[in-house]
C-alpha cells in the first residue's frame, strides 16, 4: 500500500518543478521585453528631441511705442497793436471823416487782449477828434476780430469813410447793414436772442472780438 503514496508524491513534486521552471522562464521573458521598451523609450526620445528647434535667444524687449504728439490746445492769436503808420492813416482818415464830436459806439468781448485793442482803438478816435460815446462789455462771446453793425441798409457817409480808413491802414473790419431790423426779428423769434440793441440815435457799434 506504501508505493502508490510515494508516486503520487513524485507526480505532485514534478509538476510543481515543471510550475516553477515555466514561472521563472516567463519573469525572463517578462524583463527582456521591459529592457527593450526602455530603450525603445530613450530611442523615440532622443529622435523626438533632435526634431525640435533649439530655443532662440531670449526675445529682445520690444521698444516702447513712441507717445502720440499731444493735439496742441488751440491759441489766442498774437496781442494786436496799432503801428505808427497805421495810426497816422486812421486819424487822418478819421478826422475827414466827420466833423470834431462824431460818435463811436464800443462793444469789447470779455477778453483781456480784446480789451487793450479797444483801448488802442480809443486813443486813436480821441486823436481825431470823436466822442466816444458808450463802451459796452459783453456777456456773449463773439467771433475773432473786429465787426461794424450798421443801423441802417445804407450807411451814413460818415461811417462809410470811417470804415475807408480802417481799410486804408491795413486794418480789416467785417461790415454788415441793415442790423437794428435783423436785431428786431430775431428778438421776435426768441426772447433769449443776444445782439446788440441799437438805440434810435445810435448808427452803428463797432464790435471788438479777440484776435484772429
Amino acid at each position: 500500500m506504501a508505493e502508490p503514496k510515494t508516486e503520487k508524491l513524485t507526480i505532485a513534486v514534478l509538476v510543481l518543478f515543471t510550475v516553477i521552471c515555466a514561472l521563472v522562464a516567463y519573469v525572463m521573458i517578462l524583463r527582456r521585453e521591459v529592457a527593450t521598451l526602455r530603450e525603445g523609450g530613450a530611442d523615440i526620445a532622443a529622435e523626438a528631441g533632435n526634431a525640435v528647434e533649439p530655443p532662440g535667444p531670449p526675445n529682445e524687449p520690444s521698444e516702447p511705442a513712441a507717445a502720440a504728439a499731444p493735439t496742441p490746445a488751440p491759441t489766442a492769436g498774437a496781442a494786436r497793436v496799432i503801428s505808427e503808420s497805421q495810426r497816422t492813416s486812421l486819424v487822418s482818415g478819421l478826422e475827414a471823416a466827420a466833423p470834431k464830436g462824431a460818435k463811436v459806439w464800443f462793444a469789447t468781448m470779455r477778453n483781456a487782449e480784446a480789451n487793450n485793442y479797444r483801448l488802442l482803438l480809443e486813443k486813436v478816435f480821441t486823436d481825431a477828434g470823436w466822442s466816444i460815446e458808450r463802451r459796452q462789455a459783453l456777456s456773449f462771446p463773439v467771433k475773432p476780430g473786429i465787426f461794424a453793425f450798421v443801423a441802417d441798409e445804407v450807411a451814413p457817409d460818415y461811417v462809410q469813410q470811417m470804415l475807408q480808413a480802417f481799410e486804408s491802414a491795413g486794418i480789416e473790419v467785417n461790415v454788415g447793414t441793415g442790423y437794428r431790423d435783423f436785431y428786431a426779428e430775431k428778438k421776435k423769434e426768441s426772447a433769449d436772442y443776444r445782439g446788440f440793441d441799437l438805440k434810435a440815435d445810435q448808427d452803428y457799434v463797432l464790435v471788438i472780438g479777440r484776435a484772429p
